[in-house]
């Protein structure tokens, strides 16, 4: 996508964006709902034309090519299945349209059904299966046609948790094993987290950043993408002689290269990467706060603190197992929240 911008209602809704995808990748386009996420995907398929920019699929220039003409095909949260079809028919609808030879049919639909795990239900209707195996005829019938781009438009939105997190993992092994270009638009972290080989975060009709998911994850370069992708503590800082300095004169981290001119900026530190210690105990950067409360959660507790100056800071340690050690904290305490320099990151807006 180059330069594309799209207007729906007299709004901007797509706002001058570039990306570009690999082929072979698992490219999720991340964002909350109204950011544009879909109207992107609309025009890569097709269904709509850019009002500027330019849409290309390996080089050749789509932008006004009427989606049944493109090889791209798209999987939708409704999965919009044919209900008086069996599932085989439903994945061969496409190749019949199509005029495709019947022993080919016959053996790419075959071959589709496998790579769900549907080989034994050919002859169900949709109505006899479960959310997550009409799910899985749905890609079926798209993987079918060997598109050069898949879209994905929320498609995991309809089922349970349990069920969504076990389609997660195999849409990235199916897109392992076909190699096929997948593009999968969700407003769900984790599920961008999991599957994804790249990640685009989109906020206000614009891309706020690409990268791997760590990379989105452990440096991310605004303060709404930190926000957005998990959770973050977000601190006032002042860059001054090379360092960043809290109002309280605390010294987040030394970055020479990154703060040479004295200015306001934002730090941005995950809940994880902070630490909590009995006051005095730790040399280093450090906090003097309260705990305000404690919610144990299983595997972690998460810990809500204040400093005197009324910053509010969250805390997330992993619960020890079996006889290993590790203070609790209560209500109340008070305690230094410690960090190391490197898990402080200054964002760019």
């Amino acid at each position: 996508m180059r330069g594309v911008v799209k207007s729906l209602g007299g709004k901007t809704v797509v706002d001058g964006i570039d990306l570009t995808v690999g082929t072979g990748e698992f490219f999720s386009i991340l964002g909350p709902s109204g950011c544009g996420k879909t109207t992107s995907l609309r025009m890569l398929a097709g269904f709509l034309t850019p009002d500027s920019g330019h849409i290309l699929l390996q080089g050749a220039d789509v932008t006004s090519v009427p989606p049944y003409r493109r090889d791209v095909n798209t999987v939708f949260q409704t999965y919009a299945l044919f209900g008086h079809l069996s599932v085989a028919e439903n994945v061969a609808f496409g190749l019949r349209r199509r005029r495709v030879p019947k022993p080919e049919i016959v053996r790419r639909v075959g071959e589709a059904l496998e790579l769900v795990d549907l080989a034994d239900r050919p002859h169900a209707k949709p109505q006899e299966l479960s959310g997550g195996q009409r799910q899985r005829v749905a890609l079926a019938r798209a993987l079918v046609n060997l598109p050069k781009l898949l879209l994905l438009d929320e498609p995991l939105g309809a089922l349970d948790l349990q069920l969504r997190r076990q389609m997660q993992q195999e849409l990235k092994r199916i897109q392992r094993e076909v190699g096929i270009t997948f593009v999968y638009v969700t407003h769900d972290q984790e599920e961008a987290l999991t599957m994804s080989d790249q990640i685009a975060v989109m906020n206000r009709g614009r891309i706020e950043q690409v990268g791997h998911p760590r990379e989105v994850y452990d440096r991310p370069s605004s303060a709404f993408v930190a926000r957005f992708i998990g959770t973050s503590n977000l601190l006032d800082a002042t860059a001054r002689d090379g360092s960043l300095v809290l109002g309280s004169g605390t010294v987040v981290a030394d970055r020479p290269s990154e703060v040479a001119r004295e200015a306001a900026v934002r730090v941005s530190i995950r809940p994880e990467k902070l630490a909590l210690a009995d006051p005095g105990s730790v040399d280093g950067p450090r906090l003097r706060a309260r705990v305000q409360n404690v919610s144990y959660l299983g595997v972690i507790t998460d810990y809500r603190l204040e400093t005197a100056e009324g910053v509010q800071l969250t805390v997330v340690e992993a619960n020890p197992g079996g006889q290993a050690g590790g203070k609790r904290r209560a209500a109340g305490d008070e305690v230094d929240v410690t960090w190391h320099p490197d898990d402080v990151v200054t964002l760019t807006s």
